[in-house]
């Protein structure tokens, strides 16, 4: 792992840049498949942490700096301080929402020193808050479940019979004291809102019933003229935890009819800048829109250069080179997996008779992109490795002890 360096020792770097670098916030498994994308091209990269500890924030690429808050004014001092320095304007990427949410009323200053593929404040505050998202959704023709917005247990009283369950109930806000729960009554309801006071309004919509490989997602890259310059479209194999969890295998597929539907969204909306959308296909095949990723790429981005495209390549040359990015050909031969994650569910699906166990098999023997591993960077898994052994020795000893009572 390269060393964190403070920004005093770095000034004459940069101001020496002769190319235009990628300053990088958030070194989760996620931003790591950033950092080697950019650093094997030969592109330089400043990636700043708050937390150095995690395995994926141990590569040997990239100039890395610490920060003590990822969502606090200390990002924003530090970003300030970076761009006041370099002597290229470097292109500026995100990992998560609170980072997207901090820096947007803040875009008219940060531009001054960056590049930042971010749509304009209004529209992107418009498409981050899940309740006027889902507005907008509905509005462009987008099959979208039967959605309320509740702020208290008493709201639910006073929903009635317009509440179906099982329904799932989310936070209006994303990134708050969890993502979504699946709710089978109105008790269950009811003692789910009241357990988290810190929350001002929820959302709750009518369950899609089906499979973690019902859901797919589509990623896109709107250019600075607003065309699509780059788009991927992809399928959850499996979710960690299942049902309701984050990505944690995925693959491409063939799917231009989700491209199209997704792309709805976006139409005469002035978009410029990364989005991803997700749907969860029906009994019949027919997508539901479940939500929107805008001002950054998903967990799962890894699955996008495995195939072929390179959206945040795409992005660079648009925005930082000021050239059209050649048009990429999506080839779905590989697999994203993160391991760490995906092991699990993967044993329970294996034990659950619902679940096919050729296609379990086929996966085991499918060409594959795991998280962490890389030839040419191999610290990261080797820091993760010993500790996941740890884990899955714990989970076992765990299951015997209960089968031993």
């Amino acid at each position: 792992m390269s060393r964190v360096v403070r920004l005093e020792e770095i000034e004459d770097q940069l101001r020496a840049l002769t190319v235009p670098p990628v300053v990088l916030v958030g070194q989760c498994p996620h931003g790591l498949a950033i950092l080697r994308g950019f650093a094997k091209r030969g592109i330089p990269v400043y990636a700043i942490e708050s937390n150095y500890q995690q395995s994926s924030a141990r590569s040997r690429f990239g100039v890395k700096l610490h920060c003590p808050s990822l969502d606090g004014p200390e990002l924003l001092d530090l970003l300030v301080a970076i761009g006041r320095r370099a002597a290229r304007k470097p292109l500026l990427l995100v990992t998560n929402d609170r980072m997207v949410r901090l820096l947007n009323p803040e875009q008219g200053r940060l531009r001054a020193w960056y590049h930042i593929p971010f749509p304009d404040p209004d529209i992107l505050t418009r498409l981050i808050d899940k309740e006027p998202l889902a507005e907008l959704a509905r509005s462009r023709g987008l099959r979208i479940p039967t959605t309320l917005i509740v702020e208290s247990s008493a709201d639910v009283a006073r929903a009635g019979e317009a509440v179906r369950y099982p329904c799932i109930l989310k936070p209006a806000m994303p990134m708050s004291s969890f993502k979504v729960l699946l709710i089978p009554d109105e008790g269950s309801l009811t003692r789910a809102i009241d357990t988290y006071p810190d929350i001002k309004r929820f959302i709750i919509q009518s369950w899609v019933a089906g499979a973690d490989r019902n859901i797919f997602f589509v990623a896109y890259y709107f250019g600075s003229d607003g065309r699509v310059l780059a788009t991927f479209a992809g399928q959850k194999i499996r979710q960690y935890p299942r049902t309701l969890g984050n990505t944690s295998a995925a693959r491409g597929v063939d799917r231009p009819d989700l491209v199209r539907e997704g792309h709805k969204l976006f139409e005469n909306l002035g978009y410029k800048g990364i989005a991803s959308v997700e749907f969860k296909l029906g009994p019949e095949g027919e997508p539901h829109f479940i939500e929107a990723t805008v001002g950054r790429t998903d967990y799962w981005y890894q699955t996008l250069p495995a195939n072929g495209v390179d959206l945040l390549y795409a992005v660079y040359e648009d925005l930082a080179l000021g050239r059209p990015a050649p048009a990429a050909t999506q080839r779905n031969r590989k697999i994203w997996v993160d391991v760490d994650r995906d092991w699990e569910v993967y044993v329970e699906s294996f034990l659950d008779p619902d679940v096919s166990k050729g296609d379990l098999f086929r996966f085991l023997l499918a060409p594959k992109e795991l998280a962490l591993f890389d030839w040419n960077d191999p610290t990261p898994c080797l820091h993760w490795a010993p500790r996941f052994v740890g884990r899955v020795l714990a989970k076992i000893a765990s299951r015997l002890k209960c089968f031993g009572r």
